[in-house]
């Protein structure tokens, strides 16, 4: 999508390109979150986002999403919680002490995913490097552009993201001014009553392609198609890490998630052993050995080496999974209450 100064006209165009909430209907309550919602209350609106091989939300969907909202309010410390809304829109009533952070929580998707590195990184024609999977885009704008331009697929059923995702960017700078949402006209909202100023550029990021953020100046374009996701974890918890003393999440895999686990990291070893050019030792091998990649809500949160010599079988994951970070104590227990809700069945795009 070019960039271009946007008007009022234009923002509508984008808006009714987008699934809108049916027509009729009454308010829906969730049991356990029903009532009044309290008079000093914060509100968060939602509009539901089905993925576009559906193109609808159904109203299990829709029930179940209210419900999930409603669970993750309360893991996140809030009792005092109302939840409502009809066809695709649903509305968060939050009071108490946690309210306002969790009020910024809530949406968040908090979706994790188990990548083959390599085998889902999308390679730019123009990079010309020994190892491309391994030279990122060193801008975030340019690895969306990328990403931008590639077509939607998710054949396989393993996105974990509806899509499409949006991004609006500083035409001139190219400097992230909003995003990602999965609604293009909650980016725009706030620039309306006085013009669009800066010029401004939506990209959108297809259903099938994310963006995943190694680190600051690190990007790139990574196919959607996780061998795991947090359906397949359990237990997640906030913890120390031993190694560092840092503060971590660790979690277990249900016993599907720990086959399938063992069978991507053999698949990667295999792969990297048949790609050597000679029998190495295991130091020389992790020059050349492949990667698995957890991401979080497009953020590579661990990507460690498989190295085909320990480990030419696989790694087996009774023991679970611990992955660090910048993390707070209170940032890991608040994405450890998330990931044990799971994400919302359904992409959410704040409304208002």
């Amino acid at each position: 999508m070019q960039g271009h100064r946007l008007s009022v006209a234009a923002l509508a165009a984008v808006a009714c390109a987008l699934p809108m909430a049916a027509c009729g209907g009454g308010q829906q309550e969730v049991a356990g979150c029903d009532g009044s919602p309290p008079e000093d209350a914060v509100e968060v609106s939602f509009r539901m986002v089905p993925a576009p091989a559906l193109g609808a939300v159904s109203g299990s969907e829709a029930e179940a999403t209210r419900e999930n909202l409603c669970d993750r309010a309360k893991a996140l410390g809030v009792d005092d919680v109302v939840v409502r809304g009809e066809d695709n829109q649903v509305e968060v009533f939050l009071a108490g002490e946690d309210a306002e952070r969790a009020a910024e929580l809530i949406g968040e998707p908090a979706r994790i995913g188990f990548y083959d590195w390599e085998a889902n990184v999308i390679l730019d024609p123009a990079v010309r490097s020994p190892r491309p999977t391994e030279t990122p885009f060193k801008r975030e704008y340019d690895a969306v552009r990328f990403a931008a331009a590639q077509p939607t697929d998710c054949s396989e059923g393993h996105c974990t993201v509806p899509g499409p995702t949006y991004f609006l960017y500083d035409l001139d700078t190219k400097e992230l001014l909003d995003g990602p949402s999965l609604g293009a006209e909650r980016l725009l909202d706030d620039r309306l009553a006085d013009g669009i100023d800066p010029p401004v550029e939506v990209l959108a990021i297809q259903e099938g392609v994310i963006l995943a953020a190694v680190g600051p100046e690190s990007y790139f374009a990574l196919r959607d198609r996780a061998s795991l996701t947090g359906n397949d974890i359990v237990h997640p918890q906030a913890i120390t890490d031993p190694v560092t003393g840092e503060p971590a999440i660790s979690f277990g895999l249900t016993e599907h998630g720990q086959e399938v686990f063992e069978q991507l990291t053999r698949r990667i070893a295999v792969r990297s052993a048949a790609e050597a050019p000679k029998k190495v030792g295991p130091a020389e091998a992790t020059k050349i050995s492949g990667h698995l990649a957890i991401v979080l809500d497009g953020e590579v949160v661990s990507r460690p080496l498989i190295n085909f010599v320990e480990n030419p079988d696989g790694i087996e994951a009774s023991q679970g999974v611990t992955i660090s970070g910048d993390f707070s104590r209170d940032e890991a227990e608040e994405l450890a209450s998330l990931l044990e809700v799971g994400p919302p069945p359904v992409g959410l795009a704040q409304a208002g």
